[in-house]
């Protein structure tokens, strides 16, 4: 990714998301409706219940402080821990965040910053 988006179901079940988005500024990744995360799981574990999760990661590749990424939530989320993926020239802070999505109901997750 370059630029701010809103991620579909598929980029976030594909289990890694790598930016590096330029022009010296952050980027937003709005989480997709939870909704179409639902429909999306549901073709792949027909028995997807509540209290099933899921990681995935997402890798800043930028090398520019200016350059953080966001995630961000849509319809259906809430959202725990530090959303924050850092870039940097350094390694002052960790340019990768893993995340778990937990299903908490119909249409509804929970993302936790696992690491």
């Amino acid at each position: 990714k370059t630029t701010s988006v809103t991620l579909t179901a598929a980029e976030i079940l594909g289990g890694m998301i790598t930016g590096n988005q330029g022009a010296a500024g952050a980027a937003a990744y709005t989480l997709p409706l939870a909704t179409d995360l639902d429909t999306a799981l549901v073709a792949i574990y027909p028995g997807l219940a509540t209290g099933d999760s899921f990681y995935f990661s997402v890798l800043n590749l930028s090398v520019v402080d200016a350059e953080d990424i966001t995630v961000t939530t849509n319809t259906g989320w809430t959202l725990s821990g530090d959303m924050v993926v850092h870039a940097g020239s350094t390694t002052t802070f960790p340019r990768a965040g893993l995340f778990l999505a937990r299903k908490t109901g119909s249409g509804t997750y929970t993302l936790h910053r696992a690491g």
